[in-house]
């Protein structure tokens, strides 16, 4: 074989190696930013009610609830219950770009960020028909419900296993639970555990906290992850 033609061949050998280990690197990397944040103690999610609120008992239990059924803002001759039982520790932010630390950038927040362990129960903000059960591949697992007054809510990062009787189509009643809490939103993965909620009224997102008073959480609420 001539020199030319060994050089051709220890070049191409030489490029194959070094592909095969960018490769095997890029690889490792993302497995071990995926194992970082998946490998947490997930409660088991159950589908009975963790609150005590079922379907027949909803309104009368979100009529009692004092953590923030009375809206701040919108239609007040409706009571919204609150998505999630936590502190908001990530605000509605649509004009002004806030950091993200997952995807280490600024952008857009279109809803809030609501502190709660994996597993804890969502509920419905309001009576409305489930329009929508999606899996995202990168909000993770999400509900959308619109609602009578023209707000459609949206539930997002919730567990894969939905509860017996949740469906598209069905009317779900305010304060009724309708998922838990997961971790399945990849473009919030290192996040600590929480419901990412948003908004709409027409086409626009408008801030949950025109709607809803989480004024007796504060970030000592925040969930444990032990």
């Amino acid at each position: 074989m001539s020199y030319k033609s060994k050089r051709k061949v220890i070049n191409s050998a030489v490029y194959i190696a070094l592909a095969l280990v960018i490769a095997a690197i890029m690889c490792i990397t993302v497995m071990t930013f995926v194992n970082a944040y998946r490998n947490k103690s997930t409660p088991p999610v159950t589908t009975d009610d963790p609150a005590g609120i079922t379907e027949d008992n909803s309104e009368a239990a979100a009529g009692d609830n004092s953590s923030g059924d009375v809206p701040t803002g919108g239609d007040e001759s409706i009571k919204y219950s609150l998505p999630a039982h936590g502190y908001v520790m990530k605000e509605f932010s649509i004009d002004t770009p806030v950091y993200s630390l997952t995807m280490n950038d600024y952008r857009a927040h279109t809803g809030i960020d609501i502190s709660v362990a994996t597993g804890e129960p969502v509920y419905a903000i309001a009576a409305g028909v489930i329009t929508d059960i999606s899996s995202d591949p990168m909000e993770g697992q999400c509900i959308t419900i619109e609602h009578s007054d023209g707000l459609v809510s949206y539930y997002n990062n919730l567990s894969e296993e939905i509860p017996d009787g949740i469906a598209e189509g069905i009317t779900v009643k305010a304060g009724q639970v309708i998922a838990a809490i997961g971790d399945t939103t990849l473009v919030e993965l290192a996040e600590t555990d929480h419901l990412h909620f948003e908004l709409k009224k027409g086409n626009d997102f408008v801030d949950p906290l025109d709607y809803l008073d989480f004024s007796s959480y504060t970030n000592s609420d925040a969930p444990t992850n032990e």
